[in-house]
Formats: structure tokens, sequence, C-alpha cells
């Protein structure tokens, strides 16, 4: 069994510490750290580069498991782990392939043909190795992709264990219901949640800028739930054309019709199909008050109850529960879930 799938959830360094490990640690390479991780160069190898463990992060378990299964030419790779002595105290290292290129992002906007033959179909085929294996990558932004080599003819995502799944994506890259919880508690997701941040991902690099804009994290969730997450995320762009078909597919709120890696793989090969209209789904059968203000939009809803509970207890004192729920989410698991209880 391999060094990996030996590592344990609990990081219990006693007896078990590699002392000789130690001696490959470098110069700080703060431009690879993460929240749960502090990088180092790889004394012996320029290839490589050493991540400590913070051991007060959670990190992702079922993911390094997984990078035994996995070899992904486009994801920066686990060449080993230990436990040892590092310049940080004593902890777990994982020695990861180093990118050989720059940060494919540096603020300029990025050309349609890098998009097309290198950003697009590296970046999904990195997604279609992980989610083959169950696994998501839940990771992206622009601080982690870089070239592979500095040819530039290929990227490379850096890995995505030492945190929590989404912990340290821009809001923007999150998904409407993802926005709605605290960073710390959006799930290991899925497919739909990767594909989802790619659209944001795309829309940045051809804007050079995060699609939140100058908005605070509130007027932009609002925004999308009003507007729908492709008109909120392309809000003043002028991109057009085959471009803004892919968008759309991608920001597809209806996560049953959000484009996924056959999709895309259609796109990059020329056949366009119309994403399906995105919003309908959420839409209330008749408007909601709660704390005099008044919504049309169940996810709007739902935010605007979990922010003043007090206020939301009052409503739902004066309305039958059980048929209100079904009046607003007809055949949903809210519902299911209240006339259970009520059994």
């Amino acid at each position: 069994m391999s060094a990996v799938a030996q590592r344990e959830q609990t990081l219990d360094t006693e007896g078990t510490v590699d002392a000789s490990y130690g001696e490959m640690f470098g110069e700080p390479l703060p431009y690879l750290n993460t929240v749960g991780g502090t990088a180092f160069a790889h004394r012996d190898d320029t290839n490589c580069y050493i991540l400590v463990q913070d051991r007060n992060v959670p990190f992702r378990k079922n993911v390094i498991e997984g990078y035994n299964r996995i070899k992904a030419s486009c994801l920066s790779d686990l060449r080993d782990f230990k436990v040892t002595q590092t310049p940080v105290g004593t902890a777990a290292s994982y020695v990861m392939q180093r990118p050989g290129g720059g940060k494919v992002f540096n603020g300029v906007p990025v050309g349609d043909k890098l998009l097309r033959t290198v950003l697009i179909p590296d970046i999904i085929n990195c997604f279609k190795t992980l989610h083959d294996e169950g696994l998501s990558y839940r990771y992206l932004s622009p601080e982690r992709v870089y070239y592979r080599t500095d040819q530039q003819d290929q990227v490379m995502l850096l890995e995505c264990f030492s945190v929590p799944p989404g912990l340290e994506m821009p809001f923007s890259y999150e998904s409407i219901p993802n926005g709605m919880v605290e960073p710390t508690a959006r799930g290991e997701g899925g497919p739909h949640e990767d594909y989802y941040a790619l659209g944001v991902f795309i829309t940045h690099m051809i804007t050079g800028r995060d699609p939140i804009g100058g908005r605070s994290e509130q007027s932009y969730q609002q925004a999308r739930m009003n507007q729908g997450s492709y008109a909120a995320c392309l809000s003043g762009s002028n991109i057009t054309g085959a471009v803004s078909a892919l968008l759309r597919g991608l920001l597809q709120d209806d996560v049953e019709q959000r484009w996924g890696y056959r999709d895309v793989m259609n796109w990059l090969n020329g056949e366009l199909r119309r994403a399906a209209p995105s919003g309908s789904q959420w839409t209330l059968p008749q408007p909601v008050s709660v704390a005099g203000r008044t919504m049309t939009d169940r996810r709007a809803l739902a935010a605007a109850m979990q922010a003043q509970p007090d206020a939301a207890e009052s409503m739902l004192k004066r309305k039958n529960t059980t048929q209100w729920v079904a009046q607003i989410a007809p055949g949903t698991e809210s519902h299911q879930t209240i006339v259970n209880l009520q059994e």
C-alpha cells in the first residue's frame, strides 16, 4: 500500500515521524500556499514542491485517496507523502508536482484561441478524470490555474485537497444554493458545481475581472436570484455568439439542465445546443412577504427567513404550514418532509 493510501483522517504524528524527510525543504513558495497548507521548494527536485498541511484545517481525505487511482496530466500530481519535521513543526507533508510555467491569468483578458484550444479542453478533461472516480475539484479560481510548462500549451490545476471544498473559491464561483451557506459548509458538490464554476471562470478570463464586480456578496446573490446567474454574471460585459451560448449552458441555475462534459465537448466541436431557459422553476405561485419585504423567488424567501427567523416564525404562525408549503413548493422534498412529520 502506498504512503498516500495509508493516510489517516487524524494526523497522529506520534511514532510516525520521518526525520530524514526534513532535509528536503527549500525556500518558502507563498504563491502556492493555501489556507490549509504552507508551500516550500523541494531542495532536491525543482519539478516538485512540498505542501505542509495545517493540523487545524480539515483536509479532503477522499480526494487524497483518489490520487492513487487517477492520473491526469492537467492536475498537479501527488508524488509522495510523509509525516515529518518541517519548518513549521511536525506535520503531514505532501510532495506535489510543481507547475513549470506561470499563472495563466495575470489580470489581462485572455484570447479566444487560448480558451478554446488550451484552457477549456484541459480543465474539462481534468474534471472528467475526477468525476469518473466520484470526486470533485471544488477549488477553481484564477489562482489555481498555471501553465504546465513555459511553452504555455497546456495548463495544470493545483491540488484541491488541502482545504475543505469551496472554502477558498471566490463567492461568485459558487452556485446560488451554495452562496446561501457558510463557506465551511458548502460540501463536496459534484460535476454540477464544478461546471458552474467553469462558467464563471471563463467569464472572468474573457472580461479580465471577477463577475461580482463592485457588488457586495448579498447584492450579487440577489441579482442572481432576480435575473438568473447568466444575466447577473455577464452584467456589463459584451460577450455574444457561441461563447454566450456556452456560458448560458454552464451558468444554468437548474442543475438538471446545466451543461457538463459532453455538452462542452460538443460545443468545442462546433455543435451548438440552445440552453434551456433558467429561473422559472424558482418562481413562487404568489408573492410572499417577510418583515415588510415581498419576494417572488423561493430562494430569496428561504434566505430572508434564514436571516430573520423571528419574522419568519411570525409569518408561519399566521398560516397553515402544510397547506402553505404545498402551495409554494408542491412535490418538493420540503413539502414531503412536513407531511411526514405530521403523520
